[in-house]
């Protein structure tokens, strides 16, 4: 490999650590505290914030003046434009259904008193005016995320938004046109001031952004933000990923952080520790589609995957115990705390009164020496008082001096009692949840495990960090700890950036391992040439017909026949052995599962509500892609992906097995055959020289281990052909999307052609069906 080329793909390796999860969970907040920059990126619980995906990657080019840089990417104009139809598609829905309603409030009022023969048709008008309110308000909920983008970046509320276009917003706001597929730099030496910097393209804050100086929120024109900070936990190409929340509804966003998804070799989700266990965790902060894409791709083990519980410092000590009082009363150091605790709160109750009563004494004293010092008497009497007042208001100051102290050690007391109470409470519910994540996730595993022969990752077992990133940057920065956090290591910080470390070690020592591979064979090829270049007096086609020529040929033929059989036990492990019962099976399940595609809760068979036609509407337009509906109680509806879920959930076990462990185990035979076939080589290569270039033997028993190295750069090569199969097996399975998507498009156009009906659901769905 020329120079260059190893040099371009050093400077390149990448190991992609992803955080997702819905927005507030605290993804943004863990990763200043990983990379140890408390304020670097904007977090925030509103949706707006941090709603770009944004990559965090080390550099320590000695070039680069500035410590923190960023490069922020906008979407390209299509998208854009995408985005505005779509809206301006859900405001002509939203107007036509208002004229719907109140066309029929006209028709009402104009009707005469119903004869017992119409009262059934007045019943079903009344019903039917009902269900367009709740449609309408449905609408209007649906479309308020729209309208919020478009308002941000336009400035225009609803009303004025309904005499434009997506042609004329674009052509009257050159700057946000400008901005389109653009790449921006953004630097700074300062964190606070770079964070600044960046803070426009990451929240919802309003800025100018062009020549014009018109402020706009550039956010929702934005696909990604990279971050490049020196920080120990990015050495050696570790890029760290926050994901937008799973929770988003702009397709564009979602697209990107899918893309991402592909990329990662271990994912994080995140999750506020106090909602984890009623949200099941691994059910609602992963979708199945990831889960199954995880599991095709072999990564969805302990050591490719952790999930991240925040927050845990947000706990209420006195319900938490008294949920969980039995388990208090057994714990007798938990309960001589909580005795101590009483007695040490009376305690304070006791100095802090009799601190009240020393400060009303000295006042006392103070006024007593007053009134002397201003009365004219000058006997010696008055001067004996005055004496004996200033020797007890002395006593009472040293009398106060030692209650402050009691003070100060009855709260430092108290403090290390709460801390206890606290850590014991925190660590009771940390072990809580993580073991119903354990057991989540090992049912989860489980179809994997079955079947796989890695019982060292396939065991059940799933890492999980409590953290709170708002103690650790307490204990790191404040001179006094808080409350139950007498360390950084009682926040969960250190044992997360630790074992993110640990987890990029694979990727780091394989890429490692073919650069020094590649370097030593660039180092040996020009030593050979400059100490021996013309010294052996025999010519190059001397030396490759008569010592290498015989060596050379045998061991192209042993390499072919090698890797031949290798190719053969490879098409062997076939990862879809059961692709046509799977299809087979699929074809019914798909027709059942799209005829549910009108249905509220499409997962839910007792389910008969239709959904409304706007929250139709939006997946249609979609093409089946992820739409989540405000108003259908945040259901997430994904249509293709819960077609190709039903492929996936038939292929997993096998693809797993073949593709991420019968086909890597081969490596090491594989491996130890180039051994065999390089000894035999070595020892072909020795008896040529012997016999025809004796000359040459000091030349080959000093270069043997020169010689050896291009054996471990065909070991190298070797293994990328194995690398390169995982990469395919990758993408490949993630084109059945993009393919199913494809042979619906046409299903998708027709049906939003024919949107005339009020609740086209189930026709709709049975055209696609067709």
């Amino acid at each position: 490999m020329p120079l260059d080329d190893l040099k371009k793909q050093n400077s390149e390796f990448r190991v992609f650590i992803g955080f997702a999860g819905v927005t507030g969970a605290g993804k943004t907040s863990a990763i200043n505290s990983i990379i140890g920059f408390i304020d670097l990126l904007p977090s925030s619980n509103e949706a707006a914030a941090t709603a770009v995906p944004c990559l965090i990657a080390y550099n320590d080019d000695p070039d680069l003046d500035a410590r923190f840089r960023a490069e922020v990417t906008f979407k390209s104009e299509h998208d854009v434009r995408q985005e505005l139809d779509e809206y301006f598609d859900a405001l002509t829905i939203l107007e036509e259904i208002r004229k719907g309603s109140q066309s029929e409030d006209s028709e009402a009022n104009e009707a005469i008193q119903p004869d017992n023969a119409s009262e059934s048709a007045a019943k079903a008008r009344h019903a039917l005016k009902t269900d367009r309110l709740k449609d309408l308000d449905t609408v209007e909920e649906d479309n308020q995320d729209l309208l919020d983008m478009v308002s941000a970046v336009f400035g225009l509320d609803e009303t004025e938004l309904k005499a434009e276009t997506t042609d004329s917003l674009l052509a009257k706001h050159p700057d946000v046109h400008n901005l389109l597929g653009q790449m921006i730099p953004v630097v700074g030496s300062d964190v606070n001031e770079f964070s600044d910097r960046i803070k426009p393209y990451m929240d919802s804050v309003p800025a100018a952004h062009g020549p014009s100086g018109v402020e706009f929120a550039a956010w929702p024109l934005i696909n990604e933000v990279k971050v490049f900070v020196r920080s120990p936990v990015l050495k050696n190409g570790i890029v760290l990923v926050d994901l937008p929340g799973l929770a988003d509804n702009v397709e564009s966003r979602a697209s990107v952080a899918q893309n991402y998804f592909s990329k990662l070799s271990v994912t994080a989700i995140v999750a506020p520790i106090i909602r984890a266990r009623n949200e099941q965790t691994a059910v609602n902060l992963m979708t199945e589609n990831q889960q199954f894409c995880m599991q095709m791709d072999g990564k969805f083990h302990k050591k490719s995957f952790c999930v991240i519980l925040s927050k845990m410092d947000d706990i209420n000590v006195e319900t938490y115990l008294k949920q969980h009082a039995a388990e208090a009363k057994l714990n007798q150091a938990l309960q001589s705390s909580r005795d101590t605790l009483k007695t040490v709160n009376q305690e304070f109750k006791e100095i802090e009164r009799e601190k009240s009563n020393q400060k009303q004494l000295l006042k006392s004293i103070n006024q007593q020496v007053s009134k002397l010092q201003a009365d004219q008497d000058t006997t010696t009497t008055k001067a004996d008082e005055i004496a004996e007042c200033n020797k007890r208001r002395l006593e009472a100051q040293a009398k106060s001096i030692d209650i402050d102290r009691r003070l100060h050690s009855n709260r430092k007391q108290a403090k290390h009692l709460n801390g206890r109470i606290l850590h014991w409470c925190i660590h009771g519910r940390n072990a809580l949840v993580k073991k119903e994540i354990q057991m989540d996730f090992q049912r989860r595993q489980k179809r994997l495990a079955t079947a796989s022969q890695r019982q060292d990752v396939y065991d059940g077992t799933v890492m999980t960090f409590p953290i709170s990133s708002s103690a650790y940057w307490k204990v790191i920065e404040d001179s006094e700890p808080p409350v139950g956090f007498p360390a950084d290591v009682y926040t969960g910080i250190p044992a997360l950036q630790s074992w993110l470390r640990h987890s990029a070690i694979p990727d780091r020592e394989k890429h490692l391992d073919m650069a020094l591979n590649a370097l030593h064979g660039l180092f040996n090829t020009m030593q050979i040439w400059s100490e021996f270049q013309g010294q052996l007096n025999l010519t190059k086609q001397f030396v490759n017909d008569e010592v290498l020529h015989r060596p050379l040929h045998t061991l192209d033929m042993t390499l072919n026949k090698t890797f031949n059989k290798l190719s053969r036990d490879i098409r062997t492990l076939n990862p879809m052995k059961n692709k046509d019962s799977t299809v087979a099976n699929c074809k019914a399940r798909c027709i059942a599962v799209v005829k549910r595609w009108s249905s509220k809760e499409p997962d839910n068979l007792l389910c008969t509500k239709k959904m409304f036609w706007n929250t139709y509407n939006a997946c249609v337009n979609r093409r089946g892609a992820v739409y989540r509906a405000k108003s259908q109680g945040k259901h997430r509806y994904a249509w293709i992906e819960t077609l190709c879920n039903l492929f996936y959930e038939g292929i997993v076990k096998d693809w797993n097995l073949a593709l991420n462990e019968q086909i890597p185990a081969l490596r090491a035979p594989i491996n130890k055959e180039i051994d065999n076939i390089w000894a035999t080589l070595m020892a072909q290569l020795g008896k040529r020289v012997r016999i025809a270039a004796p000359q040459m033997q000091p030349v080959l028993a000093k270069e043997r281990d020169r010689l050896d190295q291009i054996k471990d750069q065909l070991k190298d090569m070797v293994g990328k052909q194995f690398d390169d199969i995982s990469v395919g097996a990758s993408k490949a399975h993630r084109t059945i999307t993009n393919s199913v998507r494809d042979k619906f498009e046409v299903a998708f156009r027709k049906a939003k052609k024919e949107k005339g009906l009020y609740y086209p659901g189930l026709q709709a769905s049975t055209q696609l069906t067709d």
